[in-house]
């Protein structure tokens, strides 16, 4: 099931494990958010089976997995965190699209995603627009008005199954995905239209993608 949580606080040199009240160690993502203040950052973790949050100086994980049921081993496959409004957690499951906000309880369905099988999540803090990436439910769906409505991005992606998404972070317009079959697919008008960019590229199933934050004409591609 996996080690759970670690820590560094010297680059990477040393690591210290913090698994206190950590229900299950399989962890897939993690989310870092900041309010501005020492010491207030919050860490969110998205497990095989719930979501845990770690806030402030705490060293005591708190659940927040209060309205969402699964139990059959991982489901759990995109986790965001979008900040332009009022901060509400993203979470991608096999059975759809759920969302949390901040200091509210329970998680909510996103009815316009509901029998998705979303696998892939992201969210652009400069353009305040969310997308989704699926498999065998539709290819890339893309939201501008905070999750509430939901529209298909591009054409002919309706049965790709999208691994991965990443974003230029200085140019909202730049979209990647990375696919299973049909290696990388770019949007430079904020998932309107794809293409593939596939020079070089040996193997097209292609699991995860990173955009170079200093450098965003460097993109890394793992297959």
């Amino acid at each position: 099931w996996g080690g759970g949580f670690y820590l560094s606080r010297d680059e990477g040199e040393s690591w210290e494990e913090n698994n206190m009240e950590l229900g299950n160690t399989a962890v897939g993502s993690i989310v870092l958010a900041r309010d501005g203040k020492v010491g207030g950052e919050r860490i969110y973790v998205e497990t095989s089976t719930d979501v845990f949050e770690l806030s402030g100086e705490k060293t005591t994980w708190k659940s927040l997995g209060d309205g969402l049921a699964f139990w059959n081993g991982p489901q759990f496959q995109g986790f965001v965190l979008a900040d332009g409004g009022p901060a509400v957690l993203y979470l991608g499951t096999e059975y759809g699209l759920f969302k949390k906000t901040l200091g509210e309880s329970g998680w909510k369905k996103v009815e316009a995603m509901k029998e998705k099988r979303i696998t892939a999540l992201l969210y652009h803090p400069r353009s305040d627009v969310l997308y989704a990436g699926t498999l065998g439910s539709g290819g890339i769906f893309v939201s501008r008005d905070h999750g509430k409505s939901w529209s298909r991005s591009g054409e002919g992606l309706e049965k790709v199954w999208i691994r991965y998404l990443a974003a230029n972070p200085s140019d909202p317009r730049i979209v990647y995905a990375a696919t299973t079959g049909e290696g990388v697919l770019k949007s430079s008008d904020e998932g309107a239209t794809w293409t593939k960019v596939n020079s070089g590229l040996n193997d097209l199933d292609v699991r995860t993608l990173v955009v170079d934050p200093q450098n965003p004409s460097v993109v890394f591609a793992g297959t």
